[in-house]
C-alpha cells in the first residue's frame, strides 16, 4: 500500500534530481561559453586565456559531477517506484487469495 511517506520520498528524489539536472545544465553551458570565447576571441591577453582555460575545465568537471548526481537521484527515485509496484502486486495477490 502506498503511504504518505513513500510519496514524499519519491517527490523529494524527483526535486533533487531536477535541481542537480539544472546545475549540470548551467555548468555545461558555462563550459561551452568559455570554450567558444577561447576559440572565437583573438588578441586576448595571456592572463585572460589562462583564466578561461581554468574556468573551462572547472565547469566541465563540476558539470560531470552534477550529471552523475542527477543519474543517482533518478535511479533512487525509480528504485522507490519499483519497490512500491512490487509491494502493491504482493498486496493485491494476498487480497485476492483471502
Amino acid at each position: 500500500m502506498v503511504t504518505e511517506e513513500t510519496l514524499s520520498a519519491i517527490k523529494e528524489k524527483s526535486l533533487v534530481a531536477d535541481f542537480f539536472m539544472l546545475l549540470a545544465s548551467l555548468l555545461f553551458g558555462a563550459f561551452f561559453s568559455a570554450l567558444i570565447s577561447l576559440r572565437a576571441s583573438t588578441g586576448l591577453p595571456q592572463q585572460t586565456i589562462a583564466a578561461l582555460e581554468i574556468y573551462k575545465w572547472v565547469f566541465l568537471g563540476f558539470g560531470v559531477i552534477f550529471l552523475v548526481l542527477t543519474l543517482i537521484a533518478i535511479g533512487k527515485g525509480n528504485g522507490i517506484i519499483k519497490k512500491i509496484q512490487r509491494s502493491e502486486a504482493m498486496f493485491s495477490e494476498s487480497s485476492s487469495e483471502g
